[in-house]
């Protein structure tokens, strides 16, 4: 294990001195980043505080639960992955790495933020009415033409503008132009 990692807790160990609450905090903030729900470090230490005492993987299991219900109602057209214990950080892989390809491995992504999480929220489900994740090829489409991501600036992008013009040059300088 790295020296960046924190060590592992057993998980029948209570949560009860400042390393274990160090730890605690650690893990309950990773669930809610896992599933996309905003939490302050002070609403994670007063649940660590609140349950000083349990057993470590008392305190993550009763935390899970606590928090898939709030990404449920977040994003409800994944309520069913969520539901199963698909964390919404899993569910958002492929839009992140569409995100990478397209604006480069700098980018850096925030699902937290309302630009970046248009992918979970973009779209409308037809059924419901309601918020739901944007196709892959709409999220694509929105990462190139909105300029808060960035898209204009990276190097496939100059690249395709330089291509498009070459075509377009060489299309005006052809005996008869355009065909």
């Amino acid at each position: 294990m790295s020296d960046n990692q924190p060590t592992p807790i057993p998980a029948e160990e209570p949560v009860s001195d400042v390393l274990h609450d160090f730890h605690a905090r650690m893990a309950l903030q990773g669930v809610a980043d896992d599933y996309q729900v905003p939490m302050s470090q002070d609403a994670v230490h007063d649940w660590v505080t609140a349950h000083s005492g349990a057993k470590h993987q008392d305190v993550l299991k009763t935390f899970t639960d606590y928090i898939k219900p709030m990404a449920m109602g977040m994003y409800p057209t994944l309520s069913a992955q969520i539901q199963q214990g698909i964390p919404v950080r899993s569910l958002m892989e492929p839009y992140r790495l569409i995100a990478k390809n397209l604006l480069g491995e700098d980018a850096q992504i925030d699902w937290s933020q309302p630009h970046w999480n248009k992918a979970l929220t973009g779209n409308v489900d037809p059924a419901t009415n309601r918020a739901a994740p944007m196709s892959m090829d709409q999220w694509r489409q929105q990462l190139m033409i909105d300029p808060v991501y960035g898209y204009g600036e990276t190097d496939a992008a100059q690249m395709a503008t330089e291509s498009f013009l070459d075509e377009l040059n060489q299309a005006f300088h052809r005996p008869g132009g355009f065909q």
